[in-house]
């Protein structure tokens, strides 16, 4: 299993809640992105109309996974603008970690 990180850019200015940070451990990138979207995470927002033109996307897909590099989602999770980070690992139940 793979860890996958996905992290909001603040299009139009803001974040948006509940989460500005999502891990998800996954076997591959599109096993991941499926899980992402459960939990609140949407691509081609700028095509969808639903970001700013000139701010981006909100989310992106994942298109590497962290496996290799020994990073605890746990531990670099941070609060920002009072919003948790959503680790959703393998098996378990999602777990939101407020720093």
């Amino acid at each position: 299993m793979s860890w996958f990180k996905y992290s909001q850019n603040n299009s139009g200015g803001s974040f948006i809640g509940p989460y500005y940070t999502i891990w998800v451990e996954a076997p591959d990138t599109d096993t991941a992105n499926d899980i992402a979207e459960q939990h609140g995470v949407y691509f081609n927002g700028v095509l969808d109309g639903r970001d700013c033109e000139c701010c981006g996307d909100r989310w992106d897909r994942a298109w590497t996974d962290y496996e290799e590099v020994s990073l605890s989602p746990w531990r670099t999770a941070s609060l920002y603008e009072g919003l948790a980070t959503l680790v959703v690992a393998e098996g378990e139940d999602p777990v939101e970690v407020w720093e």
